[in-house]
């Protein structure tokens, strides 16, 4: 119920509507459609790891590929496919510089890469590692992203201590207070 309550009354940016996605996702309870937007927006946004695990798991579980829309659904997640092997290509050397970087916002943005390819153990060391160096612009967003990832792991308790680092005042306050509520629900 919270999770409709702040998707219906929150103007949400498209990378707040991807938050949102991936925790409703994490809960278990994404739709058809909603697997569709959340496809489109990450392709959009330049996170197509995302893009092709939620379709591929839509397609998977019989949610896509059937019916009216089956032509368009199977379009996207080739196109999503194509943009991950591209985007992939480049992953290890955007790594390699992040990690020498003098500050960590590079090293967060990876991390999110990191997990959206299923990859949750470099994520976590990516962004940690970014934390610790300082200089992220969206530290917030960070510990979201870490807190994902973290919870990717099943290591619950860590991913709820992450979402709960989320500031009262962020724009991320809303989904990392339902984040680390689910990560708490779980043993």
């Amino acid at each position: 119920d919270m999770l409709q309550i702040v998707q219906t009354r929150s103007n949400l940016s498209d990378r707040g509507k991807v938050e949102l996605y991936r925790l409703k996702r994490a809960a278990e309870v994404l739709v058809p459609d909603e697997i569709v937007e959340m496809a489109e927006i990450c392709m959009a946004i330049g996170v197509p790891g995302d893009a092709k695990s939620v379709l591929e798991a839509g397609f998977a579980s019989g949610d896509l590929g059937k019916g009216a829309t089956k032509e368009r659904e199977n379009r996207l997640l080739n196109l999503a496919r194509s943009q991950t092997a591209e985007d992939q290509k480049a992953l290890e050397s955007q790594a390699k510089q992040a990690a020498s970087a003098a500050t960590g916002d590079l090293d967060t943005k990876i991390g999110e890469a990191y997990n959206s390819y299923g990859q949750p153990d470099k994520a976590i060391e990516a962004i940690k590692r970014g934390l610790q160096k300082g200089g992220v612009a969206a530290p917030d967003e960070a510990n979201l992203h870490l807190g994902q990832a973290l919870f990717a792991q099943k290591q619950y308790a860590e991913a709820a201590a992450a979402f709960k680092a989320i500031k009262s005042d962020s724009k991320h306050a809303q989904l990392g207070r339902l984040s680390a509520l689910l990560a708490s629900s779980k043993k």
